[in-house]
């Protein structure tokens, strides 16, 4: 999840919204079988699982020496069948960097998120222990109240 958010933050510049960058993240994952076998660059490790994007971007850098040819643009497109698909490439390309340093960020907020919700938490609730036992106390008296009134 944390790679999908980061592909989808630093990829929306290219696009006019990041919903328009997921879309295009979609079409990559849509069309990226048979981009790998028209191209001939691997984008799935020997369990068929797909590469993390860093290392798709590195396969393709390393097949094309010059990503910013019309025709090499085009040859993506076609293996693709989404022009989306080419444009997530052309927006990411150049961008590993940010896109590792977006997706660690995202891990550790998520890893962390929890930690502190539950800090705030406990923070909000000290000093509240007294109050829960005498409220405590309050339902066990009027639910005997009940009880009692209900056997006369």
């Amino acid at each position: 999840m944390a790679e999908e958010l980061a592909i989808t933050g630093v990829s929306k510049s290219a696009f006019s919204s990041a919903s328009e960058s997921a879309t295009g993240y979609k079409a990559f994952l849509n069309g990226v079988g048979k981009a790998q076998e028209k191209l001939g660059i691997q984008f799935t490790d020997s369990n068929g699982k797909m590469l993390p994007m860093v290392d798709v971007l590195d396969n393709f850098k390393s097949e094309f020496s010059d990503l910013q040819n019309v025709e090499v643009q085009d040859k993506i497109k076609e293996a693709f069948g989404f022009d989306d698909a080419k444009k997530i490439i052309m927006a990411l390309i150049d961008k590993s960097g940010d896109l590792v340093k977006a997706q660690s960020d995202i891990e550790y907020a998520m890893a962390n998120g929890m930690a502190k919700s539950d800090q705030i938490a406990k923070a909000m609730d000290r000093g509240y222990g007294f109050a829960k036992i005498g409220h405590s106390v309050e339902y066990l008296g009027l639910h005997l109240w009940q009880n009692i009134r209900a056997c006369y």
